[in-house]
């Protein structure tokens, strides 16, 4: 099925803004402890070298002391605000900063925070352009109040209320070719917005929404000399307000609507075509069956990383959905004289890169390839289908993965894989979409872009069709794919995020703010590749001063583990940008990934997962103490499957007045295959300020051995007021988790062997062996003893017997069958369960070897 993502980010440049900060009441979690969230910015960016004033509208937002941005050219200084108004008790008043934007910020988007009273808030896109800034001016809600631009602009706009219609006028002369471009989703605005272009005569010549997303962007060559209108609307009219902000930018620069092929090879100048319009010295790309814009192509050379880091590196100036997250590349940007396109994001290979060839529609005429590759192709016209042939042999495994909607294709790519037999191809295995996510209610990557893992059956050819679900209705230069085709290879990525669920629905969190002697988590999310289930150890660097963060696991196949941090009582306020990384075991070497930032960017209705994309970084703030905090009596447990777990946690009371008890909850912790986290955490104890309570789990049965990372959460009631001298005190929810503590499930009670390991018996001869235990981890339980055999083994057998209770060792006696001849070696296993509660049953084995004397 089909899913719609997010442009990236479009013009840039570079700009000194100004900022004015509007304080609100937050809308969501009255009752909880200030979190401060920046929910809109407008005007969303600005130029280089100019000086604009923008709002910053949000919750919490109490003595902003700082804005917080992700590149170091974007400085801002505080401007005071203007004395109250008398006459207007309790106004908000609005909080300004004015923000200098170095020449040297290459053009795209950034991230800004709010640092105040209360922590840091979460971050806001800031776009950084090239092209001239206007704000928007009301009325200009028909086409007699049309607001006069010229081309070559960037308006910064709201649809406010919902039934807003925005229209704007500029001159154009015939022939030229004019691209309107509406950014909202990339900015982090709700927006849904449609733009059209029509004459002074009200022909339309063009309209566009959803181009990716939510985003629009139409174009038109214009037919003669004279006034042309632009209409934005949010398409549906049924939402508006300070969060539907829009930049709307009317230019004849570049626009790259697709690269072909869209993977180079790491480290090599490639020669790649691009489509889109504007494009200097391009030529028309006419596809016969075509319904969209003629689009131009251009032969452009372009340079990719040179480090093999590239390979599971993230560079893009602009912004990417959870679903995009997951890929690797770079940003090419195509630079004239009048300024840059929009940015692209590149992929990058080690692997060959094979070129779809036509005439390939047919299985008789597929197109032969050397597999392990990259398959770049493209759906031309309606109707158009590619069959590949490749050769393989039993055994090996390869991983085909596609890439088109994560691209920004329209196409939904699909995938067949056939055996070639004589008579016709006998399919074998399909995909569609990709439906696993990192997690549903957080950063849902699922995609309607195909993975699947082929075994070879056999030695012999194989055929791929790739084609599209809306193959005979769509196609087009836009139509473009790429198909992997890699061996099996176990790799990861991870992503951190803040993902503060303190109150039901909140899924518009702020950023992480610790408190002196307090602790809180982060969210580190695991991609798994080709299989990897291992366990990854994940630290954290550049933390303020006075934190800390022991190394924490994600356990075997888990998709994601909360990362705690905890401030010293005696930690100073500040803020500090972190990085994180993993660490995992894989085939023998250690493999270090860095963690992408993320971040939640808004709700969209109840029960469907919010927006989230990548950020740009993860901030990281200390403010005063809690006035509670948790602390678990021990660091390690160890258990089996479906075993119990216990542990005390002691509450400690950090300011007096704080008498409410703390209710304990768990975060998600060792979920099975395919389990999805409860949206809402379940209460499972409660513990008094300065007491102590022990809290149980139960350990699935199917509980995979490895170790892995347990959180609790503490909530309560607590007492609050923002009056400085403490004046009408209220309890409000606050939230702490406690330090993390390692749960290792281990999957054997005893060390086993066998004595002699290896022995020499005649046929027919019985031999007894001695088989012993080391008992662990306290188990002291039966075990039961028995012989197996691998397959298409025979003629060794033995009666089962068992190792009593608190013994250590037991006779087994192998027969030897009549009909082995002089010489032969039989291997055979010496297996021992433990029956544990649950019904989880332990298996132990050892390895024996049996010789047939002559």
């Amino acid at each position: 099925m089909r899913q719609e993502h997010t442009i990236g980010q479009l013009l840039g440049g570079m700009a000194t803004i100004a900022i004015s900060l509007l304080v609100m009441s937050p809308a969501v979690g009255q009752n909880a402890y200030p979190q401060p969230r920046l929910q809109a910015i407008f005007p969303p960016g600005g130029k280089v070298g100019t000086t604009v004033e923008v709002t910053l509208t949000g919750a919490d937002l109490d003595d902003a002391k700082r804005l917080v941005f992700s590149h170091p050219g974007l400085q801002a200084e505080l401007i005071p605000p203007p004395p109250p108004d008398p006459k207007k008790p309790g106004q908000a008043t609005p909080i300004r900063f004015r923000v200098r934007i170095a020449a040297d910020v290459p053009p795209g988007i950034y991230d800004v925070s709010v640092a105040g009273r209360f922590g840091v808030s979460n971050p806001r896109a800031f776009c950084v352009g090239e092209l001239e800034e206007i704000i928007e001016q009301e009325p200009n809600n028909d086409v007699d109040q049309a607001q006069k631009v010229p081309l070559n602009v960037t308006v910064n706009g709201v649809i406010n209320p919902s039934v807003d219609v925005d229209y704007f006028a500029f001159e154009g002369k015939k022939g030229q070719h004019v691209v309107v471009v509406c950014q909202a989703v990339s900015l982090d605005s709700r927006l849904d917005p449609q733009v059209q272009i029509c004459t002074a005569a009200g022909q339309q010549l063009a309209i566009n929404r959803r181009y990716r997303d939510r985003e629009a962007v139409a174009d038109a060559l214009l037919p003669a000399d004279g006034t042309y209108y632009v209409r934005v609307v949010e398409f549906t009219h049924q939402a508006g307000g300070f969060e539907h902000f829009y930049r709307l930018h009317l230019t004849t620069l570049p626009w790259i609507d697709a690269v072909y092929p869209p993977v180079v090879s790491v480290g090599k100048p490639s020669t790649v075509t691009l489509y889109g319009r504007n494009l200097p010295g391009g030529q028309p790309e006419k596809v016969p069956g075509w319904s969209g814009p003629i689009l131009e192509k251009l032969a452009v050379t372009v340079q990719p990383p040179t480090t093999p880091e590239a390979l599971h590196r993230l560079e893009y100036a602009g912004t990417l959905l959870a679903a995009e997250a997951v890929l690797d590349g770079f940003t090419y940007r195509l630079k004239t004289p009048s300024g840059h396109s929009n940015p692209v994001l590149l992929q990058v290979t080690d692997l060959p890169i094979v070129l779809e060839q036509e005439d390939n529609d047919q299985p008789e005429k597929a197109q032969e390839v050397a597999v392990p590759c990259e398959i770049c192709g493209r759906v031309d016209r309606p109707g158009d289908r590619d069959w590949f042939a490749f050769t393989a042999k039993a055994g090996e495994v390869f991983w085909l993965e596609g890439y088109a909607e994560r691209l920004g294709s329209p196409m939904d790519l699909y995938l067949e894989v056939y055996r070639l037999d004589k008579e016709k191809p006998q399919l074998l295995q399909e995909a569609d979409d990709v439906a696993e996510s990192l997690h549903i209610f957080r950063f849902l990557t699922r995609t309607s872009d195909p993975r699947l893992r082929f075994a070879v059956p056999q030695d012999g050819k194989y055929l791929l069709h790739v084609r599209s679900r809306e193959a005979d209705l769509f196609g087009g230069p836009r139509y473009i794919y790429q198909l992997r085709i890699r061996r099996e290879q176990p790799d990861f990525r991870l992503f951190a995020l803040v993902a503060d669920d303190v109150l039901p629905n909140l899924t518009n969190p702020g950023g992480l703010t610790l408190r002196q002697g307090g602790a809180r988590a982060l969210l580190v999310l695991c991609e798994r590749r080709d299989g990897f289930a291992g366990e990854v150890t994940v630290t954290a660097e550049n933390l303020p001063a006075g934190v800390q963060c022991v190394p924490q696991v994600i356990g075997p196949n888990q998709r994601f583990a909360p990362l705690v941090l905890q401030a010293a009582a005696d930690a100073p306020a500040g803020e500090s940008a972190i990085r994180i990384r993993g660490t995992a075991s894989i085939n023998g070497q250690n493999v270090v990934r860095e963690a992408r930032p993320a971040c939640v960017m808004f709700a969209v209705q109840a029960a469907v997962p919010p927006y989230a994309r990548l950020a740009r970084e993860l901030l990281v703030a200390v403010r005063d103490k809690p006035p509670f905090a948790l602390q678990p009596a021990t660091t390690q447990i160890e258990v089996p499957p479906g075993g119990q777990l216990a542990v005390k946690v002691k509450a400690a009371q950090l300011q007096p007045d704080f008498k409410s008890a703390i209710q304990l909850a768990p975060l998600p912790f060792l979920l099975l295959a395919n389990q999805q986290p409860n949206p809402q955490l379940q209460n499972i104890a409660n513990v008094n300020p300065n007491a102590e309570v022990e809290v149980k789990l139960q350990v699935p049965p199917q509980a995979s051995p490895g170790t892995y990372n347990l959180v609790l959460r503490g909530t309560a009631q607590v007492p609050f007021t923002r009056d400085p001298k403490g004046a009408n005190r209220q309890n409000v929810l606050l939230a702490q988790e406690t330090p993390p503590i390692r749960v290792v499930v281990y999957g054997s009670v005893a060390e086993l062997a066998a004595e002699p390991a290896s022995l020499t018996a005649k046929a027919n001869d019985k031999v007894a062996i001695t088989v012993r235990v080391k008992r662990l981890h306290n188990y002291s339980g039966p075990f039961n003893l028995q012989l197996v055999l691998p397959p298409g083994v025979q003629g060794v057998t033995a009666q089962p017997v068992q190792i009593p209770a608190n013994a250590s060792e037991a006779k087994l006696t192998l027969q030897i069958a009549g009909n082995l001849k002089p010489g032969m070696s039989i291997p055979v296993i010496v297996r021992a369960t433990a029956n544990l509660p649950n019904n989880v049953n332990l298996n132990h084995e050892t390895k024996l070897e049996v010789r047939i004397a002559q």
